[in-house]
Protein backbone atom coordinates (compact mmCIF):
# COMPACT_ATOMS: atom_id res chain seq x y z
CA UNK A 1 0.00 0.00 0.00
CA UNK A 2 2.56 2.10 0.75
CA UNK A 3 4.26 1.41 -2.46
CA UNK A 4 1.63 2.42 -4.77
CA UNK A 5 1.25 5.49 -2.67
CA UNK A 6 4.85 6.47 -2.76
CA UNK A 7 4.57 5.77 -7.46
CA UNK A 8 1.10 8.33 -7.29
CA UNK A 9 3.33 10.76 -5.14
CA UNK A 10 6.16 10.31 -7.68
CA UNK A 11 4.08 10.31 -10.60
CA UNK A 12 2.13 13.47 -9.51
CA UNK A 13 5.42 15.40 -8.78
CA UNK A 14 6.56 14.98 -12.68
CA UNK A 15 3.01 16.12 -14.18
CA UNK A 16 3.43 18.95 -12.40
CA UNK A 17 7.03 19.85 -13.28
CA UNK A 18 6.30 19.61 -16.71
CA UNK A 19 3.22 21.73 -16.36
CA UNK A 20 3.90 25.48 -17.95
CA UNK A 21 6.67 26.87 -15.57
CA UNK A 22 5.13 30.10 -15.59
CA UNK A 23 1.61 31.62 -15.74
CA UNK A 24 -0.32 31.85 -18.78
CA UNK A 25 -0.35 35.36 -19.80
CA UNK A 26 -3.59 36.59 -21.82
CA UNK A 27 -2.79 38.51 -24.98
CA UNK A 28 -4.94 41.17 -26.72
CA UNK A 29 -5.59 40.65 -30.38
CA UNK A 30 -5.12 43.33 -32.54
CA UNK A 31 -6.83 43.65 -36.57
CA UNK A 32 -3.72 45.32 -37.46
CA UNK A 33 -2.00 42.67 -40.05
CA UNK A 34 1.37 41.90 -39.39
CA UNK A 35 3.03 41.74 -43.05
CA UNK A 36 6.24 39.53 -42.97
CA UNK A 37 9.00 40.03 -45.50
CA UNK A 38 10.39 37.30 -47.08
CA UNK A 39 14.05 38.89 -47.62
CA UNK A 40 14.62 39.27 -44.18
CA UNK A 41 13.43 35.93 -43.04
CA UNK A 42 15.98 33.56 -40.95
CA UNK A 43 15.69 30.09 -39.97
CA UNK A 44 17.08 29.42 -36.15
CA UNK A 45 18.62 26.23 -34.68
CA UNK A 46 19.00 26.68 -30.91
CA UNK A 47 19.80 24.38 -28.34
CA UNK A 48 17.48 24.88 -25.31
CA UNK A 49 18.06 22.99 -21.89
CA UNK A 50 15.04 22.52 -19.59
CA UNK A 51 12.35 20.83 -22.07
CA UNK A 52 11.44 17.02 -20.56
CA UNK A 53 8.00 16.47 -22.63
CA UNK A 54 5.45 17.50 -24.72
CA UNK A 55 4.38 19.99 -22.41
CA UNK A 56 7.76 21.70 -22.43
CA UNK A 57 7.66 21.60 -26.60
CA UNK A 58 3.92 23.11 -26.63
CA UNK A 59 4.91 25.60 -23.76
CA UNK A 60 7.85 27.01 -25.96
CA UNK A 61 5.38 26.65 -29.49
CA UNK A 62 3.27 28.73 -27.87
CA UNK A 63 5.59 31.14 -26.27
CA UNK A 64 7.30 31.83 -29.12
CA UNK A 65 4.56 31.71 -31.92
CA UNK A 66 2.69 34.96 -30.14
CA UNK A 67 5.98 37.38 -31.31
CA UNK A 68 5.27 39.03 -34.39
CA UNK A 69 7.19 37.52 -37.33
CA UNK A 70 7.37 34.08 -36.60
CA UNK A 71 6.03 32.41 -39.31
CA UNK A 72 7.19 28.54 -38.11
CA UNK A 73 7.88 26.93 -34.73
CA UNK A 74 9.44 23.37 -33.65
CA UNK A 75 10.94 22.47 -30.42
CA UNK A 76 11.70 18.56 -29.25
CA UNK A 77 12.52 17.78 -25.87
CA UNK A 78 13.94 14.61 -26.87
CA UNK A 79 16.76 16.49 -29.10
CA UNK A 80 16.94 19.74 -26.92
CA UNK A 81 16.46 21.61 -29.99
CA UNK A 82 13.97 24.68 -31.21
CA UNK A 83 13.93 25.58 -34.80
CA UNK A 84 12.13 28.82 -35.67
CA UNK A 85 12.04 30.28 -38.64
CA UNK A 86 11.38 34.18 -38.12
CA UNK A 87 11.23 37.95 -40.06
CA UNK A 88 14.02 39.51 -38.27
CA UNK A 89 13.19 42.74 -39.03
CA UNK A 90 9.53 42.07 -37.15
CA UNK A 91 11.46 40.53 -33.79
CA UNK A 92 15.20 39.48 -33.58
CA UNK A 93 16.55 36.67 -32.01
CA UNK A 94 17.70 37.89 -29.16
CA UNK A 95 13.36 38.53 -28.32
CA UNK A 96 12.97 34.49 -29.03
CA UNK A 97 15.83 33.61 -27.01
CA UNK A 98 14.54 36.13 -24.10
CA UNK A 99 10.99 34.63 -24.62
CA UNK A 100 12.20 31.36 -24.05
CA UNK A 101 14.00 31.91 -21.19
CA UNK A 102 11.20 33.89 -19.62
CA UNK A 103 9.17 30.60 -19.82
CA UNK A 104 12.18 28.62 -17.72
CA UNK A 105 14.29 26.92 -20.45
CA UNK A 106 17.84 27.63 -21.57
CA UNK A 107 18.92 28.43 -24.59
CA UNK A 108 22.53 27.53 -24.75
CA UNK A 109 23.30 28.51 -27.91
CA UNK A 110 21.96 29.89 -31.24
CA UNK A 111 23.04 29.47 -35.12
CA UNK A 112 21.27 30.87 -38.33
CA UNK A 113 21.00 28.16 -40.44
CA UNK A 114 19.33 29.55 -43.50
CA UNK A 115 19.05 33.01 -44.68
CA UNK A 116 16.97 34.12 -47.08
CA UNK A 117 18.33 35.36 -50.17
CA UNK A 118 17.63 38.21 -52.60
CA UNK A 119 17.35 38.02 -56.67
CA UNK A 120 19.41 40.87 -56.81
CA UNK A 121 23.43 40.66 -57.24
CA UNK A 122 25.44 41.86 -54.09
CA UNK A 123 27.23 45.42 -55.16
CA UNK A 124 30.50 45.34 -57.27
CA UNK A 125 29.43 41.41 -59.20
CA UNK A 126 28.05 40.83 -62.24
Amino acid sequence: MKNLLLIGIIVLAGLTACQNKTAKEESSVTEEEIVMDENNMVLVNMDVEGMTCGGCETTIKEGVSALDGIAEVNASYIDGKTYVKVDTSLTSIEEVSETIESKGYHVKSSVIVLEQSTDEAAPGTE
